[in-house]
């Protein structure tokens, strides 16, 4: 080997991927070393880069349906993570057809070891879940604890647990599903979500094979359950997050709408931020459908998001509890999930959705959201007249995105 030339030094890159190696801080006591940030994650155009130079590829080659499908199935489980990319885009199987991955799920795990050994339990681990899931914890909190643990960010970053996504200026924490799809692991984080926050867990983040399948519906229609469900357990997980991260207790806390939903557009911003939520009975999908109603009976559970999917034909796709900041009235909103282009002002009306139920001579709702997917994430902003427009000058209505969080990258998956 010929000598290092002076003023030049030998520089050992690596990823951290093999977390059973201890840290090499005897190693860094005499070395001369540069504070070099780790490789963030791909961009979704950059995934399909990837994908085509493993399957060398010219750049400019057309992606057939099926090729879409597998990219954006890999990298909404993957988080964007460029080895566990290429490990799945190498893989000469059908690796992504919901069914038979099995494979690339050994590979990973050979790379990346079992990540419940490193967190000491299914809380810490299930509380960074359903946080990055839903919010930004910027690098630069990376010393902060998990809310009620004891392990921070930076510790789940060099278990190899969380990533950074982003760019170098705008870096956050992400932790991709692929890492606890194995079954004993993902069990116990769903019963700790279920039992502590009651929702899902698999609604907020789907899994592989749902995803798999709900790329391959071009209907908003037949993906819109699957997109109202992730609605609803955003809103809840966030509900949760700022709690957890706020130190306030869950049962007797109140968090702002616009805390929830972070929104660019003006409008929805001055609306949402007229009202409050508490959330801490999650979800709850009956057999009867509920209604927005005026007049809240004395026994309406007030702390949960009411869901109607599970009725044929339901008016509103949910309904959600809300206090009014000012006068600290309760009141229920109309919550109208859209997945694909927002409902025009003519059919919200023309289906009575600004109103409590589908009966002639029925009351207005006291606040509508519609919820929409845009299946691309442009904004949903547009000049709107007649009745809409009163209620939007009113703060009765509100379209509104998800705008947060790993799942916004999830949200292509429901095209």
């Amino acid at each position: 080997m010929k000598s290092i030339p002076v003023h030049h030094v030998m520089v050992v890159f690596g990823t951290g991927a093999r977390r059973d190696l201890p840290r090499p801080s005897t190693v860094q006591t005499w070395t001369n070393h540069a504070d070099l940030q780790p490789l963030t994650t791909l961009s979704e155009n950059a995934a399909r880069q990837l994908y085509l130079n493993c399957k060398k590829k010219d750049a400019s080659s057309p992606l057939s349906e099926e090729d879409l499908r597998k990219i954006r199935t890999a990298y909404a489980v993957s988080a964007g993570i460029p080895r566990m990319l290429t490990l799945a885009f190498t893989t000469d199987v059908d690796y992504l057809n919901g069914t038979n991955n099995e494979m690339w799920e050994e590979l990973v795990k050979s790379q990346y070891s079992d990540a419940s050994k490193f967190l000491g339990g299914a809380s810490c681990l299930a509380k960074a879940i359903v946080i990055s899931a839903v919010c930004v914890i910027p690098l630069e909190l990376g010393h902060k604890p998990i809310p009620g643990e004891d392990k921070t960010w930076d510790d789940l970053r060099w278990d190899s647990i969380a990533f950074l996504a982003g760019d170098m200026q705008n870096s956050h924490y992400t932790i991709p599903r692929l890492l606890w799809i194995e079954k004993a692991i993902a069990k116990e984080l769903q019963q700790w979500v279920r039992k502590n926050c009651k929702f899902s867990l698999d609604d907020l983040v789907p899994t592989m094979g749902s995803l798999y399948a709900q790329t391959g519906s071009a209907s908003s229609t037949a993906s819109g359950t699957p997109w109202e469900k992730m609605f609803a357990s955003t809103l809840v997980a966030r509900f949760f997050a700022e709690c957890w991260m706020k130190d306030m207790d869950p049962k007797t806390s109140y968090v702002c709408l616009a805390d929830l939903l972070p929104q660019q557009n003006e409008d929805a911003a001055k609306t949402l931020l007229e009202f409050e939520v508490c959330l801490c009975n999650g979800i709850v999908a009956g057999s009867k459908e509920a209604f927005a109603g005026t007049k809240i009976k004395s026994d309406a559970d007030l702390t949960a998001v009411h869901a109607n999917w599970n009725i044929k034909k339901a008016h509103h796709g949910m309904v959600l509890p809300v206090r009014c900041k000012s006068s600290q009235k309760n009141m229920l909103f109309g919550v109208s999930a859209r997945n694909g282009h927002h409902k025009t002002e003519t059919d919200l009306l023309k289906t009575k959705q600004h109103l409590v139920s589908k009966e002639d001579g029925s009351e207005e709702v006291s606040g509508l959201l519609q919820a929409v997917n845009p299946r691309g994430g442009k904004s949903t902003a547009r000049k709107l007249k007649d009745r809409l427009l009163e209620l939007t000058k009113q703060k009765r209505y509100a379209e509104v995105m998800i705008t947060s969080g790993q799942v916004v990258h999830i949200l292509g998956c429901f095209d």
